[in-house]
């Protein structure tokens, strides 16, 4: 386990924008939990309060986060703001839709649910989360803000409105149009594809493209057939073969009109030369785009999914211990600071400076290797002045 003597001078520095929202405690408090979401390897409360040397006892971490006097949403503003500031967030780029499940154990915590959970085939209890982001033009992405999904007997007991995740969709669109970002489009699953969603979209002059369930319907010559039957009747002749980096697909694509939303491009493709499997169904409102412009753009969505993976794997966007909903919330919206500003490059923190790119895991073990030379630093100074390495121990633990 890592032990952290002082807050990396990069990082403060970069957190001292958030100071106002805070009063001194709670600025210290807030230094520590999002330097512990980037480097301790347990980041509930205890484990990110046991890293630092005179840590203080983990309640106050925990009140920080569940009951401290300071707005998150206003926290989140000013993180956008400090991107956009620094040029991070400049250029045209494109919103990405997806939810995610964030797996807890324990019943008692504040709305949590069954969900089935179609990666692992099975019911989970879990947290949804409806999350929001902007993919830039240099491809880096950055969450913008999070709904969660309440389950209909949830917001029953609770006596608040139900919202579907079609109307968080809604909502997240409608914050970032707020922003002032330069928003090409959006780009979502089959599952945010319908055709209130679409209407939303269009009305807004915002370009989208989506994968399309095999049973959506498409009128051909006159009717409306499923697009999985359409394409189960087009000649392998009739496919073209494209090369996107290295992978090859097989696509076909028609303007159609797809029911209840109107004209559309649709893509059918296939990821082999043989046809074999099944193929997967896109539809774009740009009508004149070629299949490789429509597939280039859509495998923006899958930097979302890669958000997700390293949200979890690195900062622990579902490693808390919470039961409190008010707190949840807070530690999500911690993460989202501490992935910006790694990401970002704001800190100034690399694991390799002759690299022109690196991954949030290389980002991490440069900011660890950077608290571990603090640490040095710190026990010689200690030394130097004469103290001994069990005195050291005494003021590092606290005994």
């Amino acid at each position: 386990m890592v032990m952290v003597s002082n807050i990396p001078e990069e990082l403060e520095k970069a957190l001292e924008d958030f100071r106002p929202l805070f009063g001194a405690p709670a600025f210290e408090h807030f230094k520590r939990y999002v330097l512990g979401l980037m480097i301790s390897e347990n980041m509930t409360v205890e484990g990110i309060n046991r890293i630092f040397i005179d840590a203080k006892h983990p309640s106050s971490l925990n009140r920080f986060l569940t009951a401290g006097i300071w707005r998150q949403n206003d926290l989140n503003e000013d993180r956008i703001s400090l991107l956009k500031t620094k040029g991070v967030l400049s250029g045209k780029g494109w919103l990405l839709i997806d939810d995610t499940f964030s797996h807890k154990t324990g019943k008692k915590i504040e709305a949590v649910g069954i969900f089935w959970d179609h990666t692992e085939k099975r019911h989970v209890l879990a947290h949804n989360i409806v999350t929001m982001e902007f993919v830039t033009r240099k491809g880096e992405t950055y969450p913008l803000d999070f709904r969660l999904y309440l389950k209909e007997d949830h917001c029953q007991d609770k006596n608040i409105q139900f919202k579907t995740k079609h109307e968080l969709a809604h909502e997240l669109v409608k914050y970032a149009l707020g922003l002032g970002l330069e928003v090409q489009g959006v780009l979502f699953d089959s599952w945010y594809g319908s055709k209130e969603f679409l209407k939303f979209l269009r009305d807004n002059s915002l370009r989208w493209v989506t994968r399309l369930k095999s049973d959506r319907n498409i009128k051909i010559r006159g009717r409306y057939v499923q697009i999985s039957q359409f394409g189960a009747d087009i000649p392998k002749t009739a496919f073209r073969e494209i090369r996107i980096r290295d992978d090859i697909y097989q696509v076909f694509s028609k303007a159609v009109d797809l029911k209840g939303v109107g004209l559309v491009r649709i893509l059918i493709s296939y990821d082999n030369k043989e046809f074999s499997g099944d193929p997967v169904y896109f539809a774009t409102d740009q009508i004149r785009w070629e299949a490789t412009r429509i597939l280039k753009t859509y495998t923006k969505r899958s930097k979302i999914e890669a958000f997700f993976r390293d949200s979890k794997q690195n900062l622990g966007l579902e490693d808390y211990q919470l039961r409190n909903l008010w707190g949840i919330k807070r530690h999500w919206y911690l993460i989202f600071l501490a992935y910006s500003l790694l990401v970002s490059g704001l800190v100034g923190i690399t694991q390799n400076p002759h690299k022109g790119h690196s991954t949030l895991g290389e980002l991490i073990v440069g900011t660890g290797k950077k608290v571990f030379g603090d640490l040095v630093d710190w026990i010689a100074l200690h030394l130097n002045r004469g103290q001994s390495t069990e005195a050291i121990c005494r003021i590092a633990y606290g005994s």
